[in-house]
């Protein structure tokens, strides 16, 4: 697993690891793991984030948020959604809506995003929580409708479709890459490697080649990676807890 082998690298700074959502949830839920995601690794900066949408088959008789919580409150099943795969991103962002909302919400489990998004236009499953460029193509063909976008911003582009957090403040969604190393690396280091690191992201020249792949730059400092990334670990645990989920 190329995450232990990182936190068991020699600590400096030739070695660095590209995390996802996966390094912060894994402990939330958790996962057994080889390493310690507290200990074992040193923030070094965020490289680049992508927005969370939440869709719906087209026939679904909602087309807003607080459309959607009617539905549910007024249905005697639980409303299914879906997501890309269980214990993921979209999974704990549905998770967080049914507790938020106060309504009964059931997980389908898929593995991928594609056979997922195939069941939710087809109509075996009305909601889905996926990236948004994964879903977009979907959205703007007609066979899914966008219901809200999941971060704190409104998408950039569906700019007239409110997001979550209008309804329900606080509620903040990405997916995201950042750097990582072993933990034990000098701060100098890692100072140094962050700077380059943002060199590049905040470039034109980055922008221009992750733009149409809905990939946005996002460098920032050690100090504050560590700190969102923490915060990430404590929110998705309290939402794993209540919503008990654990690792199979």
């Amino acid at each position: 697993m190329a995450t232990a082998a990182v936190a068991k690298s020699p600590a400096d700074g030739y070695t660095m690891l590209v995390a996802t959502n996966s390094l912060l949830i894994n402990p939330a839920i958790g996962q057994k793991l080889p390493y310690d995601t507290d200990k074992d690794f040193a923030a070094v900066s965020m490289v680049a984030t992508q927005p969370v949408a939440l869709v719906a088959n087209k026939a679904f008789p909602a087309d807003t948020i607080a459309q959607l919580v009617d539905v549910a409150k007024k249905s005697p099943e639980a409303l299914n959604f879906t997501s890309p795969g269980p214990r993921g991103v979209g999974h704990l962002a549905g998770e967080m809506l049914k507790q938020r909302a106060g309504i009964n919400m059931t997980h389908i489990n898929y593995n991928g995003s594609a056979p997922a998004l195939t069941d939710v236009i087809a109509g075996r499953v009305p909601l889905m929580f996926d990236i948004w460029h994964s879903a977009k193509r979907h959205v703007d063909s007609g066979d899914l409708k966008l219901i809200a976008g999941a971060g704190a911003q409104r998408l950039g582009d569906a700019p007239q479709v409110p997001t979550i957090a209008e309804t329900y403040p606080g509620f903040d969604v990405i997916a995201f890459n950042a750097l990582v190393a072993p933990a034990g690396v000098p701060a100098p280091v890692l100072d140094r490697l962050s700077a380059d690191i943002r060199s590049v992201v905040n470039s034109p020249e980055f922008a221009d080649k992750v733009r149409n792949l809905g990939i946005f730059p996002s460098g920032n400092t050690p100090q504050e990676l560590d700190a969102w990334m923490r915060k990430e670990i404590a929110r998705w645990a309290g939402i794993a807890k209540a919503a008990n989920i654990k690792a199979d």
